[in-house]
């Protein structure tokens, strides 16, 4: 149980709150765990297989802060999100 329902919205909160939001915690979480056990390493692809434009704009390169180290172009709405998607390459664990 979280402190604050109303944090992440997609379930909602209150006496409305998603009946499936556990299960959909637990099914999100197995997931993550066997993609972590059959890989050993993830890297970012953005620049080889996302499309262009979902990529950062070149002007970000001149800008201060985290803008010209950024691969991904982060937007909001809702909830936070990567415009074009995240694309990451699994590389398979080796077998001995």
């Amino acid at each position: 149980m979280v402190e604050n329902p109303f944090m992440f919205l997609p379930f909602n909160g209150g006496p409305r709150i998603c009946i499936g939001q556990q299960f959909a915690y637990n099914e999100a979480s197995f997931v993550m765990v066997r993609l972590m056990q059959l890989f050993d390493r993830f890297t970012l692809a953005q620049k080889e297989a996302a499309p262009a434009s979902a990529l950062p704009p070149a002007s970000w390169k001149t800008s201060n802060g985290r803008k010209p180290i950024e691969e991904v172009w982060p937007k909001n709405a809702i909830t936070i999100y990567s415009k074009g998607g995240m694309w990451i390459r699994m590389h398979l664990a080796s077998s001995s």
